[in-house]
């Protein structure tokens, strides 16, 4: 029939209506641009997916595997369709409201203004991270961002308005400078900081869009853009049924993955029930309309429903005993208490301190505090971010809060000051937290001034060492010396950072030793008070540097980062090591004891009562939540879990204490039982 003619021949047939072909025409120019845009960013995802595949598998050492490599592809593939979708409807639109306007300038203009003004409600997002916002990036880049792109899109506007026959003679130029752009933003991605998950999606969908733009100006053969958008139908099984394999998950966990930012992103916004896990990509939550329903709930008996996603209606029964640790020695604890109540009590936190690092001949003064100290060799920290295990430690519990007294105010209650020191980038971290900030509680409170550098890596470049060793003399030898000193040294964790000469060239490892020797020169007279003080010495969190890929520290609480040195000295008593496994909480009751209070028993047990007992039993199981992984103590075993990857790691730090061996695999039943409980403290820890 005529109506099904092609566009010229249904134009040039008299005896077609002129509302067909009206019809007709609206219909081929709707619908071909938008498959063959469709078909253009199903290319650009398939390059971008497999070029995320090599950088896998790069990462990992070894080929990802068929259905990673499926599931990756086709998650990259929908994206770019999802794109071109958008983008095909942003042309129609402009389109029409283009013809609409009777000035020449006021196109480009319109661009301009609905340019800057999305990119300024997304740089408002993209500059609210906690560590970004301090910086001056955020305060420019909220404003100056916006502005950029609204100048880019009103010199775009410009030029595409007479510029298009010199664009299509130069097609291949401008597809060359559109990939080139596209690549960069990607690289910029693989740069950028993590935990700033609007940055890494808004530089992906950048690269997307200007790949597919590239493909476009290729004119790649039909074909082509057909096999591509068939592809993605072929892959979205893999999608629906992520790969659930101990070996992908792994993979998953790469941070070197682009994709994984897309896959944040789809959970994030695919969780009707907002109860923090999504349906899709492997997520865990088996019931999206049920905000009580989600993998590690807590599990409410017989009444008829999965509400932990274990597929069963009761709480899986355990073999394991989950009691406090018993054969405490109270009659030792209570003489190193009567003892310490005498002097000062002195705590020195050091930032980023790795625990191996306690003991090393090149540090002698830490070296010697630990032969004369109770060391406590399997302490280990809630998180490796500041913000979290400081606050537990101050606070006895993993996640305190505002109805709990910290140490601070445990001490005014019994008539007590404390005193707390630290550089000005420190106190000014804490007071993110607003009124839960425990450094706000002390006493008295003191910042050392520094350059306050600003960049991505929010801290000084200056040492503070001396000047807090300086600050903490002062104080212990003026006429009424605070009954605790709370000192945070942050010269190591600014080991990469610090401009001072004499150190290795940045980005060598060796400058943290460096530096760390530095700082411990720095100890030595505030040591050589330690027959007239109470010392306890402790790190927030250790630091990466490049084991299992993580330079510095953050968001993870494998091994190297929160395995943390801990040593008590109290004039008088005997050194000794206590192998029993206890976290950051436990400096809370410590330091009561120290300071002659009665133990809070709502709070972590107070280390001093393990000393000298032989067989204490494993535990109540010790937890630690940090953003991207939580952690179980219990015993001589250990558990890390990803929440986001569903990932369980289960190890014996007593014969491995680098973790080097999971043993989840091996022994399944310890492993589910050990993740039931720290399923249920985590529920308990947010009520």
């Amino acid at each position: 029939m005529q109506n099904f003619r092609s566009l010229d021949v249904a134009e040039s047939d008299l005896e077609t209506s002129a509302s067909e072909v009206a019809t007709h025409r609206v219909s081929a120019r709707t619908f071909a641009p938008a498959l063959s845009t469709l078909g253009s960013g199903a290319v650009a995802g398939l390059v971008l997916g497999l070029s995320d595949v090599v950088r896998a598998s790069l990462a990992a050492g070894s080929w990802v595997g068929l259905p990673v490599a499926a599931a990756l592809c086709g998650l990259w593939l929908w994206f770019g369709q999802l794109l071109a979708i958008v983008a095909w409807g942003g042309r129609l639109l402009a389109a029409s409201i283009k013809r609409r306007l009777s000035h020449a300038a006021a196109w480009p203009a319109l661009v301009a203004v609905f340019a800057g003004a999305v990119t300024l409600l997304l740089a408002r997002k993209l500059f609210a991270g906690g560590g970004i916002r301090q910086t001056y990036v955020a305060s420019l880049g909220t404003w100056a961002l916006p502005l950029c792109i609204a100048a880019a899109a009103w010199l775009a506007a410009r030029a595409t308005g007479g510029a298009l026959e010199r664009i299509k003679r130069w097609k291949n130029v401008a597809a060359a400078a559109a990939g080139a752009v596209s690549i960069a933003a990607l690289v910029v991605d693989a740069c950028a900081p993590g935990g700033y998950l609007y940055l890494h999606v808004m530089l992906l969908a950048l690269g997307v869009v200007l790949a597919t733009q590239a493909v476009e100006l290729l004119r790649l053969p039909r074909f082509v853009r057909h096999a591509a958008c068939v592809t993605s139908l072929l892959t979205l099984p893999s999608l629906v049924t992520f790969p659930a394999s101990r070996s992908a998950r792994e993979l998953m966990a790469q941070p070197t993955w682009a994709g994984l930012e897309l896959i944040d992103y789809a959970q994030y916004h695919i969780d009707f029930d907002r109860d923090g896990q999504s349906p899709v990509f492997g997520g865990g939550d088996c019931d999206d309309g049920d905000a009580s329903a989600f993998l590690g709930a807590t599990e409410r008996p017989r009444d008829g429903h999965d509400s932990n996603c274990d597929g069963l209606d009761d709480p899986k029964p355990t073999s394991l005993v989950f009691e406090p640790f018993h054969g405490q020695s109270a009659q030792l604890a209570k003489q190193i208490s009567e003892r310490a109540k005498q002097f000062p009590t002195v705590v020195v936190l050091v930032d980023a301190l790795r625990f191996d690092r306690i003991g090393n001949p090149r540090f002698p003064n830490l070296a010697q505090l630990a032969r004369e100290s109770i060391r406590f060799s399997q302490a280990y920290s809630t998180a490796a971010t500041t913000l979290i295990s400081v606050p537990a430690m101050m606070s006895g519990s993993v996640r305190s809060t505002r109805s709990r007294d910290n140490i601070a105010q445990s001490l005014a209650r019994a008539g007590q000051s404390s005193h707390f020191i630290a550089p000005d980038v420190i106190t000014a971290h804490f007071q993110l937290l607003g009124s839960a900030d425990p450094v706000s509680s002390f006493s008295g409170r003191e910042s050392i001034p520094t350059n306050r550098a600003r960049g991505w890596g929010v801290g000084d470049t200056v040492s503070t060492g001396v000047q807090m060793t300086h600050k903490a003399l002062e104080l212990l030898d003026s006429a009424r010396p605070p009954d605790l000193l709370w000192l945070h040294y942050f010269d190591v964790h600014q080991w990469n950072a610090l401009e001072e000469a004499g150190l290795p060239p940045s980005g060598d490892v060796a400058r943290y030793d460096a530096v760390l020797e530095r700082l411990d020169a720095c100890f030595r007279p505030l040591f050589e008070r330690r027959e007239r003080v109470n010392i306890v010495l402790l790190a927030d969190h250790g630091e990466g540097l490049g084991a299992r890929g993580v330079r510095y520290h953050g968001n993870l609480v494998f091994q190297e980062l929160a395995h943390i040195p801990f040593l008590v000295r109290v004039p008088g008593s005997e050194p000794a090591t206590v192998d029993v496994p206890i976290t950051g909480t436990s400096v809370f009751n410590l330091l009561r004891a120290l300071r002659g209070l009665e133990p809070d028993d709502t709070a972590a047990l107070n280390p001093l009562l393990l000393q000298g007992s032989a067989d204490v039993g494993p535990g109540p199981g010790l937890a630690g939540f940090d953003d991207m992984q939580w952690s179980l103590l219990y015993g001589r075993h250990r558990l890390l879990y990803m929440p986001g990857q569903q990932l369980t790691e289960l190890y014996d730090v007593a014969s491995d204490p680098l973790e080097q061996k999971n043993q989840a695999d091996e022994n399944p039943q310890l492993a589910s039982e050990l993740l039931s409980r720290l399923f249920e403290l985590h529920n308990e820890s947010r009520n």
